[in-house]
């Protein structure tokens, strides 16, 4: 039975002073948190026998708000009776959100940092981003280079040897062409 405390108007629940839901002996012979004696063809139930396991499935009950794991953990007989499949316990203790210690460590100040041929990948990542639809894309296909599907991975920063020739030829390709236009601009102006 749970019992409820009225302090200055705010309802509380006390789970240590309620009884657990485990009422008759046969019950402890079934996991914990499934309540079944097997789990997806694992029929093996272990005892939790763990000083550190106990701490944990107490606080991730407790973090959870689940008074009846909680109220069956702080029964008197659990150490000795208490069995889970090896699953179900995995399973309900990463459900729980962790909580970040806030410690103080000589690592405060250092951040991760990617290495430059990470850094590279992202840079093409974005060039392709930016610039396949504008015509990057069909400039490198259509040019007959590269095939379409090439292409695709070279401006996703997949295939970095052939995205690094590929813009390469590109920037010269598009450098010439600028060369051309200024030279031919200024035979039409009379030079600079």
């Amino acid at each position: 039975m749970e019992t409820e405390e009225n302090i200055d108007g705010a309802c509380i629940f006390s789970p240590a002073a309620s009884t657990s839901r485990i009422t008759t002996r046969s019950e402890w012979y079934s996991c914990i948190f499934c309540k079944n004696k097997t789990y997806k063809k694992d029929a093996k139930l272990h005892k939790v026998e763990s000083e550190d396991r106990i701490k944990n499935i107490l606080e991730a009950a407790r973090i959870n708000s689940d008074h009846e794991i909680e109220s069956t953990v702080l029964h008197e007989n659990f150490t000795e009776n208490a069995l889970d499949h090896s699953a179900c316990i995995t399973k309900y203790l990463l459900k729980t959100p962790q909580k970040l210690k806030a410690e103080s460590s000589d690592h405060d100040t250092a951040f991760v940092k990617l290495g430059g041929f990470h850094t590279l990948s992202c840079f093409i990542a974005c060039i392709g981003k930016l610039w396949a639809d504008g015509g990057l894309r069909d400039l490198m296909v259509d040019s007959g280079v590269y095939a379409g599907c090439t292409v695709d991975q070279m401006l996703l920063g997949k295939q970095f040897n052939r995205s690094v020739r590929g813009l390469t030829l590109v920037y010269e390709a598009l450098r010439s062409l600028w060369f051309a236009s200024f030279f031919k601009w200024c035979e039409e102006n009379d030079g600079i």
